[in-house]
């Protein structure tokens, strides 16, 4: 089985997005699951239109939410709030899916896009962390997505210190993230994009940051669950 999590970038052509799709898929022969953050309603009915079934999640008044696709059937998945917030712009919501993934060994795929790491945003950072913690299964689970962690995590500490407490431990690392304007060094290049796992997942995953994209400025990453 194979899951590919990407950060498409809701400002990106979805056509160029469609187009790393199908890339992804021919270079790896064919993918089970496409975890997507910041799709937008061009992009859904584009999927939509090219046979996937889907399930989206909005991210309140934001453009840009979380999807899950398959060319096949899709798992029995249900999202969790972990914070909400009314910003000038609109509302603001971040969530959890948990899917029941019927493999050979069945486990539980967590999927979410944590909030910016801003002053501005850090009380809901916080907040949305704690009930991430509180909503993840400690056995069989696997944690993907986009959690905006940063070099430097001050004041709030970072949550994959947090999970390697609870016992998810990365499965890869690597830069996920490259800027497509000029930023400070250690800034331009970052691991935004994580795959974590319980212990007794950790044999059966490998992941593999791929080596291209744009046109996002987040790499995909590849998970795929291995024979025990």
């Amino acid at each position: 089985m194979k899951i590919v999590l990407w950060n498409v970038l809701r400002d990106a052509s979805v056509n160029d997005i469609f187009t790393g799709i199908e890339r992804i898929e021919r270079e790896h022969n064919g993918i089970d699951l496409l975890c997507l953050c910041e799709v937008t309603d061009e992009l859904l009915e584009l999927l939509k239109t090219n046979g996937f079934k889907t399930f989206f999640q909005p991210r309140g008044d934001t453009s840009g939410g979380l999807l899950v696709a398959a060319r096949a059937s899709l798992p029995t998945i249900k999202a969790i709030q972990l914070s909400k917030k009314r910003y000038r712009y609109g509302l603001h919501t971040s969530e959890v899916l948990l899917a029941n993934i019927s493999a050979a060994e069945p486990f539980t795929l967590a999927f979410t896009h944590l909030t910016y790491n801003r002053p501005s945003r850090w009380i809901q950072r916080a907040r949305e962390q704690k009930m991430l913690l509180s909503a993840l299964p400690r056995t069989n689970c696997v944690l993907i997505g986009d959690l905006n962690t940063y070099p430097i995590e001050l004041p709030i500490p970072s949550i994959i210190s947090k999970l390697k407490r609870i016992g998810f431990m990365p499965l890869v690392k690597g830069p996920t993230w490259h800027s497509l304007a000029k930023r400070p060094i250690g800034f331009a290049h970052m691991q935004l994009d994580h795959v974590l796992g319980t212990k007794d997942v950790q044999r059966k995953m490998n992941a593999q940051i791929l080596d291209f994209h744009l046109p996002s400025d987040h790499s995909p990453i590849v998970v795929t669950v291995v024979a025990s």
